[in-house]
């Protein structure tokens, strides 16, 4: 959920009966982030959790007001750090789907690609993003923010 433009992993027995509960009750996506990138050359960080997400929209209707919650569903906007690139699974204020089955449309479209020989990462997600929007009709569209300084190639062949 994110909460003062900030993104909050929650784990399954969060309750957040108040504002005072979230930093103590969640944590902080960005401090994750952080923690991946200073012992990565190349961090990937890829957040398929932007889920319509009934805790969330309970503590902002009972805490805010029911325009709130609406104007907070999906998250938002993140940063990254020289020589990382995140993922998230919809754009900022964006509800990712489920699917049909086990995987999300975008979790579903990854599965599928990361296996490609020879592509450039950012190539492989305008492919990710092509098929969520597809699967979707357009209504997730995938965001990826990056500040890798080379291009990274995944699953090279010999």
């Amino acid at each position: 959920m994110q909460f003062e433009c900030k993104n909050y992993l929650l784990p399954t027995d969060a309750l957040l009966q108040s504002e005072f509960d979230v930093e103590s009750e969640a944590l902080a996506l960005d401090r994750v982030t952080r923690m991946i990138e200073s012992r990565s050359r190349a961090a990937l960080i890829f957040v398929d959790a932007c889920r319509d997400n009934p805790l969330a929209e309970r503590f902002y209707r009972e805490n805010y007001s029911e325009t709130r919650a609406l104007m907070t569903r999906g998250l938002a906007p993140a940063k990254t750090s020289d020589g990382s690139m995140l993922v998230f699974s919809a754009s900022p204020g964006q509800v990712a789907f489920d699917g049909k089955g086990r995987n999300s449309p975008f979790a579903a479209s990854l599965a599928k690609h990361l296996p490609s020989e020879n592509v450039e990462v950012l190539s492989l997600m305008k492919r990710v993003i092509r098929d969520v929007k597809l699967e979707s009709g357009d209504k997730q569209v995938p965001m990826v923010t990056t500040d890798l300084p080379t291009e990274l190639y995944l699953n090279l062949s010999p």
